[in-house]
């Protein structure tokens, strides 16, 4: 005896374990109605719990292929941006090209019509030079021939007025040839100046209808890059409220995502609990089944006596030689001791109910 009681005492005594309370109250303090209220209650807070991650994990499913398909259209848009980018880009350098090549036509334009004009004004000189110099040998001739005239009359004076009758004559003759000449020249330049401006004209209408044509094509290109530089602002316009609601998209997902989180977390310290909840009821339950079979126990040894208490009953009772009054009390003695047994028993029985009913709803 001794030895063993060293062992004990050489053993560290277990920590007590502290029991969970419920609503302010342990397992052992709730009764059997409490005890299924809050076991509802569990039930229907895992349930609500259980159909707010499957809603969140549809919402959370949703929001990332809305995501998903956000995000390809961006890129398709910023494609197709590049792409209007590009055109719009090569557009003005074409128009840039266009332009250039317009100026340097125009000024050849210019530099041809300058050698036109000079040229006409040069053909202009030297026929006026013609005429110039047609008319100084006329008149050269007809000195010559007043000289020569003059030369005669100092001869005769009959000679001289014959000469100078026919010197008159001549110099009418050739002063109305100059007149006439010089009328002819002028005519001639005349109808070469009138030649040369209508070819003139001529050349500078085509030349303006074709560069008029060439500026409406112009005109008309530009108006047709101008509306669809519109469009392509109106739809960059239409991208940009796009990009401004999928960013107001993205930002509730982000809400959705942390409110999400934030629910995953009581979600995991509600399963805690309920594990925790579990567990103990699990060591409770093992503990009432330990008590219950102990109660078992107690029962069977109770019935085995109430049965040892009857058949000392009956064999007083079958004895003659009792007292009476002595039989009495030791009947009511054994009575009363059988009705506290019963009234043991039936609340034996009851928490024995109570514990099976309470391990089926776990179970359950």
């Amino acid at each position: 005896q001794p030895p063993k009681k060293k062992v004990e005492a050489g053993k560290k005594p277990a920590k007590p374990r502290t029991p969970t309370l419920i609503n302010g109250l342990t397992k052992d303090e709730m009764s059997k109605e409490q005890l299924e209220e809050h076991i509802v209650r569990l039930r229907e807070e895992l349930n609500r719990e259980r159909e707010e991650r499957n809603y969140f994990q549809l919402e959370r499913d949703k929001i990332n292929s809305f995501w998903e398909v956000t995000v390809r259209k961006q890129e398709e848009v910023e494609a197709e941006l590049k792409k209007v980018d590009k055109d719009m880009e090569e557009a003005e350098a074409r128009h840039q090209l266009d332009v250039k090549v317009y100026k340097q036509k125009i000024k050849h334009l210019q530099h041809e019509h300058l050698n036109v004009i000079t040229e006409l004004k040069s053909d202009s000189l030297a026929a006026s030079e013609v005429l110039e110099k047609e008319q100084e040998q006329l008149e050269a001739e007809l000195r010559k021939t007043i000289r020569v005239d003059i030369q005669e009359l100092n001869i005769e004076q009959f000679d001289k007025e014959l000469e100078l009758v026919c010197s008159t004559k001549r110099l009418l003759f050739c002063v109305t040839a100059g007149v006439e000449t010089t009328a002819l020249c002028e005519k001639r330049m005349h109808v070469l100046q009138q030649d040369l401006d209508n070819v003139t004209k001529s050349q500078i209408s085509d030349r303006e209808s074709h560069w008029d044509s060439h500026i409406a094509a112009l005109t008309k290109d530009h108006s047709k890059i101008y509306s669809n530089t519109e469009e392509f602002v109106a739809a960059m316009n239409t991208d940009a409220d796009e990009l401004t609601r999928f960013k107001l998209k993205r930002k509730s997902l982000k809400d959705l995502k942390s409110e999400h989180e934030i629910l995953e977390q009581k979600f995991s310290k509600l399963q805690l609990e309920r594990d925790e909840l579990c567990k103990a009821f699990t060591e409770s339950a093992e503990e009432e089944q330990h008590k219950d079979m102990e109660v078992e126990k107690k029962l069977q040894a109770l019935t085995e006596s109430q049965e040892r208490t009857e058949a000392q009953l009956s064999v007083v009772l079958s004895a003659s030689n009792t007292d009476r009054t002595a039989l009495s009390l030791i009947t009511k003695k054994i009575e009363a001791n059988i009705d506290s047994r019963n009234t043991a028993i039936k609340i034996l029985q009851h928490k024995i109910n109570l514990i099976s009913t309470v391990s089926s709803l776990f179970a359950s």
